[in-house]
C-alpha cells in the first residue's frame, strides 16, 4: 500500500566524497548508511574535476559501499549512473 523510496545522496568536494543512503515511506525518512572516502590530491581542484576516471572510480566505490549498484558508465565523460538496491 505505501511505497518505499530509497535514494543515495552524494557530496563531492576537493578532499572527500560522502554518500548517504536514505529510505523513506509516508511516515518519514531513515538514514541507513553513511560513508566517506578521501579524494587523492590533485584529482579535484577548486571544485573542478581534473581526473574524471579517478572520480568515476571513487563514485563507483562509495556507491557500492552504501548498498547501491552501478548501472552503467555513460560515455567518455566519466559519468556514472547508479541505483539504490532495495
Amino acid at each position: 500500500m505505501f511505497s518505499r523510496t530509497t535514494t543515495i545522496n552524494l557530496d563531492i568536494s576537493d578532499f572527500c566524497l560522502k554518500a548517504a543512503r536514505l529510505s523513506g515511506r509516508s511516515h518519514g525518512v531513515m538514514l541507513e548508511r553513511v560513508r566517506r572516502i578521501a579524494v587523492p590530491p590533485g584529482v579535484i581542484q577548486k571544485g573542478r574535476i581534473i581526473d574524471r576516471d579517478s572520480v568515476a572510480g571513487l563514485v563507483r566505490r562509495i556507491v557500492l559501499d552504501v548498498g547501491g549498484s552501478v548501472v552503467r558508465r555513460l560515455g567518455r565523460l566519466g559519468v556514472v549512473e547508479v541505483a539504490a538496491e532495495d
